[in-house]
């Protein structure tokens, strides 16, 4: 697998939603979207292609903001995590990795309009996930504490690609 290659699409359709702090599927325009408030998650399972070369992982998140941003609603932050789901693994209980929480993310100023994210993965970050494996992706808002500009609205997820870095 070459570096740069794409692994696995990850739509809203393909949703999973956690029992507690779950985002909700969403509509605009006809097109599906995750929306996450702060502190919200979706989930996806998937298994990663035969090719994958177990290198890093960058997730890159296609998303659009619900509603115009304020004047002071500059950022938000995401975290993605993998989770492993090999043989043994109690389905009642998470096993995700640490999770990689990004740098503060620009939002774009109009509501609607699309801007991507990228989180990569690398190491224990990956739950020691190789090729065939059933893997479970995690992608969630999270708080960034402190006096950052938060955007505090809706976050429309319309994809999340998983790209061998």
């Amino acid at each position: 697998m070459a570096s740069g290659d794409t692994l696995l699409i990850l739509t809203p359709l393909g949703a999973e939603w956690p029992a507690a702090d779950a985002g909700t599927l969403a509509v605009r325009n006809g097109h599906p979207a995750v929306a996450l408030d702060v502190t919200q998650e979706s989930r996806w399972s998937a298994i990663l292609p035969q090719h994958y070369g177990g290198g890093s992982i960058t997730a890159i998140v296609h998303y659009a903001v619900a509603a115009d941003a304020g004047a002071f609603e500059d950022n938000v932050w995401m975290a993605v995590g993998l989770e492993r789901l090999n043989a043994g693994v109690d389905l009642d209980a998470d096993g995700f990795a640490a999770e990689v929480q990004s740098a503060p993310i620009a939002v774009p100023d109009a509501a609607g309009e699309i801007a991507t994210a990228s989180l990569s993965l690398a190491g224990a970050a990956l739950d020691g996930a190789a090729a065939g494996d059933l893997v479970r992706c995690r992608l969630a808002r999270v708080e960034p504490g402190g006096a950052l500009n938060p955007y505090v609205g809706g976050l429309l997820i319309l994809a999340v690609e998983l790209r061998e870095a």
